[in-house]
């Protein structure tokens, strides 16, 4: 118990599946599409390398995708820009370079940056956008700690250098609902043991309405700059400030780009095509204004 009587809430999940997602060799072209014309996205990113590329500098573009951040890095002034992809997608990069840029300083390889030889070469920036929903699940961490050391200049500079993985309590009724109907009969056939496996899995909020039910808290702090490997388990104490149902703990992630410049993938922020993560925290129950909680994730 706490001052005042209320009982803290204690929830602890492990959801091994967040970071185990599928080799992204066929990245859907949707989700390139979603990208290059998420504005707010790309001017976030234009502007952080506006702030930190220097004439002739050299920038590697992790995760190249479309190549369209290798060519804002160009047109900010870099005297080389090479991209990696490890997806069939640079291709078609290289076929945009050729037909449209054909004189610009950029260049595209298709190699898997955690498993194969890098290029010897010396990067004055390093950009990378390997940015999921929660923040880590493309590899981020590892991709930038292996490229930081083997090919970062002792001055480089990252984008992002920081990222702050943030969460909240809330109550999201239509997917709690949905979760829910395990308890149901499906044509007379009871089903209910899958509610309990429903209620232990991970899920992206793309459309769905939430209502957040304290202040967001950052549960995660990570220095790219000096972090070796991807962070495991995760953990938060928030104070419930709205009393409602509590259905989970939403999360997303805020990395600092460039001073000044912050991609904030939270709910209150203008809209990005990121979502977020949610994690159910099973049946769901009762909070009240002032109610403790503690949240934890354990993710291997």
């Amino acid at each position: 118990m706490v001052p005042g009587g209320k009982r803290t809430l204690r929830t602890l999940l492990i959801m091994k599946e967040l970071l185990g997602a599928p080799d992204d060799a066929g990245f859907p072209l949707d989700l390139h599409h979603s990208m290059c014309f998420d504005s707010r996205r790309v001017e976030l990113f234009e502007e952080a390398l506006a702030a930190v590329v220097k004439p002739g500098d050299t920038v590697v573009d992790v995760g190249s995708g479309t190549g369209i951040l290798s060519f804002l890095a160009w047109r900010a002034g870099a005297g080389r820009v090479i991209g990696l992809e490890k997806s069939e997608i640079v291709e078609t990069a290289r076929q945009v370079k050729e037909r449209h840029y054909p004189d610009a300083p950029v260049e595209f390889l298709r190699l898997d940056v955690l498993r194969e030889a890098l290029p010897d070469v010396r990067a004055d920036v390093i950009v990378c956008e390997l940015i999921g929903n929660l923040g880590l699940e493309e590899d981020i961490v590892p991709v930038l700690a292996r490229l930081r050391t083997r090919i970062l200049a002792e001055d480089g500079v990252m984008i992002p250098s920081r990222m702050r993985l943030v969460g909240c309590p809330i109550a999201v009724p239509e997917l709690y609902d949905d979760l829910a109907r395990w308890a149901e009969p499906a044509r007379g056939i009871h089903l209910s043991p899958f509610r309990d496996l429903a209620f232990n899995r991970v899920y992206h909020l793309e459309r769905e309405k939430i209502e957040l039910l304290a202040e967001p808290r950052v549960i995660a702090d990570i220095d790219l700059r000096a972090v070796e490997t991807t962070p495991t388990r995760l953990a938060g104490e928030f104070e419930i400030t709205t009393a409602g149902q509590l259905h989970g703990v939403a999360t997303w992630s805020a990395s600092d780009l460039a001073p000044g410049v912050v991609l904030d993938t939270g709910p209150r922020e203008d809209k990005l095509h990121w979502g977020h993560v949610f994690f159910p925290v099973g049946p769901a129950r009762r909070v009240e204004d002032g109610t403790p909680l503690v949240f934890e994730v354990a993710l291997e």
